[in-house]
């Protein structure tokens, strides 16, 4: 037997269980299958569902966007189920709708497709799949609604010199079939260690500091068929800021902007800094542009002073040619003293102003570029001022 006849017949099974009414108690499964095909009518099909939101949401859209998004996961670039807003009362149907086959495609698409398949395993139960299929096809592209509502959550969102209120949609499609691809994740690293598998010894993966959410509470039928089917509870991934490595971190023995401030990006915003100055002209627009290559600069050094910090406390002890206000700076355990003093960050500004004065008259082809104090000055000041508004 097919999975969908094994499937109808024990949901029938069940039926009749539960039924209250004795009169209702005897229903064959041709006749169960029937009466809910014929209730997609109440079916709304959804990709983003308002009531993971809000459960009193009566919104929901469908989108059958296929644009490629670059950059970004979306219901639209990624292979993710439909899914189904209905009453509680019609949830047979939508499970029905969304029950994969053996070929690995829903009920819900074999309608679509009006496949031969689908076909041969209704007229098992005396159905015609073309009566159904129409009704299908009803509920494809339900109507987008023309306003929002007060209970969902909106933003502000910049367009051009104005700003549009926006609702912002969960995608319900997208987020459902992310739990179970983690669950199918999960069941194959259990199966991978465990010696009676045939997966044993293969290689597993494992996403790890994920977060459970549920929706529904104790009836989480009332907010998706999706959500009734897969959602005891649903998994965020972790969105933490990255752990930096220190196994890999360059360290300073005697000046950290001599020995740690290189590499071919630095390079680029040098030779573009000395075009600049050597310019025959010196107007607004040239400032300007010498003023921007100079943070992108500063956020180099700050970034791989970042790494520094990471490392284990008292790196610097041993370094006796090390200037001691780059050690309060670069060595995390100064971090109080840093917050309690500023003469060191004059001194490290100063430095920064040296290096990069020195630089510009080391870039190849500008050897006879050389900047006077006033420029020296200039860097120190505009570093000094950053570090002085990261220590708040």
């Amino acid at each position: 037997m097919g999975i969908l006849r094994d499937y109808v017949i024990e949901q029938a099974k069940i039926y009749n269980n539960k039924a209250s009414n004795k009169e209702k108690k005897n229903k064959t499964p041709q006749e169960w299958l029937t009466d809910v095909l014929n209730k997609i009518d109440d079916c709304t099909l959804a990709t983003h569902v308002g009531k993971f939101t809000h459960p009193g949401s009566k919104i929901s859209l469908y989108s059958q966007d296929r644009s490629r998004c670059a950059g970004y996961v979306s219901s639209s670039n990624s292979l993710c189920q439909t899914d189904i807003v209905v009453n509680a009362a019609y949830l047979a149907t939508a499970s029905i709708l969304l029950k994969e086959l053996e070929d690995g495609q829903v009920v819900l698409e074999h309608f679509r497709q009006r496949t031969e398949f689908l076909a041969n395993e209704l007229a098992e139960f005396d159905i015609d799949i073309n009566g159904y299929a129409d009704k299908v096809d009803k509920i494809s592209a339900p109507s987008y609604p023309d306003k929002t509502e007060g209970i969902l959550k909106q933003v502000y969102f910049p367009v051009e010199n104005t700003y549009k209120i926006l609702t912002v949609l969960p995608s319900s499609s997208l987020f459902l079939t992310l739990g179970m691809k983690l669950q199918a994740m999960r069941m194959h690293y259990s199966e991978c260690k465990d010696e009676k598998s045939d997966n044993y010894g293969q290689p597993r993966a494992m996403v790890p500091n994920m977060t459970a959410i549920a929706f529904g509470g104790t009836k989480p039928q009332n907010i998706s068929a999706l959500n009734s089917r897969y959602g005891t509870a649903g998994r965020l991934l972790s969105s933490l800021p990255p752990v930096w490595s220190a196994d890999n971190v360059r360290l300073p023995k005697k000046n950290f902007f001599g020995e740690i401030i290189y590499g071919k990006a630095v390079q680029q915003k040098l030779t573009s800094m000395c075009k600049l100055f050597a310019a025959e002209w010196n107007n607004h627009q040239i400032r300007n542009s010498i003023k921007n290559i100079l943070d992108s600069l500063i956020d180099d050094v700050m970034q791989r002073a970042d790494e520094i910090n990471m490392v284990q406390a008292n790196w610097s002890d041993t370094l006796d040619k090390l200037p001691e206000h780059q050690k309060i700076w670069l060595d995390i355990q100064f971090i109080e003293y840093r917050y309690e003093h500023t003469e060191w960050i004059e001194d490290v500004g100063e430095d920064f102003g040296r290096w990069l004065a020195k630089s510009v008259s080391f870039t190849e082809g500008y050897s006879h570029l050389l900047l006077g104090d006033g420029e020296t000055a200039f860097f120190a000041e505009r570093f000094s001022s950053v570090l002085k508004e990261e220590m708040g």
